[in-house]
């Protein structure tokens, strides 16, 4: 059973708790299904608190105040649309279904003040507001404006006087006349709904075809986390919560705070490209007039050289397996930087391995199946989506440090029960700096898959083979157009791989 927050209640049809059943006969903590059912559920429970949490981000900030005019333009609306129906003869499903519960309403408070007359006023005023409201709702739906309750009844103020004036215009509409309307006479428009970051955020993400882990194409969850990161850094920097108010001022405002920062420039350039992007695609759209963002743009400084993580030498491979073999004791924290130096993976690539991802051939190998496939019942995401799928054969001195242990071919489910890239980046952080190996933004976690591949080159591994275990594209096109490609026939790359010899590794 998990508690809900009790702002995200309203998001999960007023559940204040989510209750699950483990699929396991045993109850036994330590059990390694109970450990894997928890997990599972965990992770289910996780993504439905996530999306209730994305639906309270995105609701409408409360307003506090609104302009008379404003108030008077919003409250004329319902009224601009019915007195338009009847010029037209064609009203709307949705007007029907608020005439008809507005008449329900009427007769409803008509029988109460029967049985509470000393309560009439009261149930009038009460009625009143309630069948206001109603028809209030979409309007300010439209808007996306939430209003306090001391707004709403600015707007209802006005709604009442606008309500007597329709009633007098719809005399007018029966007696034939159809010159234009009292309402519209008097009543200013209704205001222009301000675009928000997220309608610029769906406009890029239907661009791209959808997101990849509802629709199997287009952009990945992460991606579209990271401009919403990027949204709200800028928000916070300029005080500015709508796209159109943003002025070129202001970007040069937000310029100057992101080269003031001590982020590298790679990641100073990518927050700024999130909004010369949504800029781009709003103008283009009509969703936004003017792109302040229009030719901006974070140049990497001259003495500045771009940082690349550098490979382990032998002695400090050495030094860091030392470490870890005396930091834990054998479990999946120590066998992930072996596996990541034995296949020249990417960590998200083995941190998401699924039992059904480990398979054998025909000739007796053991390999990996890094297969994309975003929309399964687990799923798993390659960085450059199918393109990057491949058979990486599994080297023996895994297999030999007990890597196979860990899979149960007929289970479902992950591997590895913490999958956080995060947690292994930390751990990993740790021994490197307790060797004293760390260098920032050199040495890492993907320093491994450096180190691989260089291990490769020296055992003279040709470098189609290379290109196959890591998926980097073949330059060939023959290789990349016809027949199987090397990079699905583990048998042959697992004779190359064979060629390195890690036995030296503690």
């Amino acid at each position: 059973m998990r508690r809900v927050p009790p702002d995200l209640q309203k998001y999960l049809g007023g559940r204040r708790y989510i209750t699950r059943i483990l699929e396991t006969d045993s109850i036994d903590p330590k059990d390694r299904r109970v450990i894997k059912a928890w997990s599972q559920i965990n992770q289910e429970v996780e993504a439905e608190l996530a999306e209730a949490k994305q639906l309270f981000d995105a609701r409408p900030e409360p307003v506090e105040r609104l302009s008379p005019r404003d108030a008077a333009g919003i409250a004329a609306e319902p009224f601009r649309q019915l007195l338009n129906a009847l010029e037209t003869g064609r009203s709307t499903d949705k007007q029907e279904e608020l005439a008809v519960q507005t008449g329900i309403k009427t007769i409803t408070a008509l029988l109460r003040e029967l049985q509470e007359p000393e309560n009439a006023l009261q149930i009038r005023q009460e009625t009143r507001s309630q069948i206001s409201e109603m028809w209030l709702e979409d309007v300010l739906s439209q808007l996306r404006i939430d209003p306090t309750p001391e707004v709403l009844e600015q707007i209802k103020a006005r709604y009442s006087q606008y309500a007597q004036m329709a009633v007098e215009d719809q005399k007018r509409l029966s007696d034939g006349d159809f010159s234009q309307s009292s309402v519209e006479t008097k009543a200013p428009p209704l205001p222009v709904r301000q675009v928000e970051w997220q309608e610029l955020v769906d406009a890029w993400i239907a661009e791209l075809g959808g997101i990849r882990q509802v629709s199997g194409v287009g952009i990945g969850e992460k991606q579209v986390e990271a401009h919403q990161r990027n949204i709200a850094e800028l928000i916070k920097v300029l005080q500015l919560h709508f796209p159109a108010e943003i002025t070129v001022a202001d970007v040069r405002k937000y310029l100057k705070y992101l080269q003031g920062s001590e982020l590298a420039t790679s990641t100073k350039q990518q927050r700024l490209g999130t909004f010369v992007l949504l800029f781009e695609i709003g103008t283009r759209i009509g969703l936004l007039e003017v792109n302040p963002f229009l030719g901006i743009t974070i140049k990497e400084p001259r003495a500045e050289s771009r940082a690349n993580y550098r490979p382990f030498t032998n002695d400090e491979l050495v030094t860091i397996f030392k470490k870890q073999n005396q930091m834990v004791r054998r479990n999946e924290h120590s066998i992930l930087p072996l596996t990541l130096l034995m296949t020249g993976a990417r960590a998200s690539e083995i941190l998401f391995l699924r039992h059904s991802d480990i398979a054998q051939t025909e000739d007796g190998v053991w390999y990996f199946k890094m297969v994309d496939r975003p929309t399964d019942k687990y799923p798993r995401t390659l960085k450059g989506n199918k393109a990057d799928e491949r058979f990486t054969p599994m080297h023996p001195l895994l297999i030999d440090r007990g890597f196979l242990d860990l899979v149960d071919t007929d289970e479902e489910g992950y591997v590895f029960e913490n999958r956080s890239n995060a947690a292994l980046s930390c751990y990993f952080k740790r021994i490197l700096k307790t060797t004293g190996i760390y260098e920032h933004r050199k040495t890492v976690v993907h320093s491994l898959r450096g180190t691989a591949i260089d291990a490769w080159r020296k055992a003279r591994i040709p470098e189609d083979a290379r290109r196959a275990l890591t998926a980097h594209s073949s330059r060939d096109v023959q290789e990349r157009t016809y027949g199987k490609n090397l990079q699905f026939m583990p048998d042959v790359l697992y004779k190359e791989l064979c060629k390195v010899d890690w036995s030296w590794i503690p």
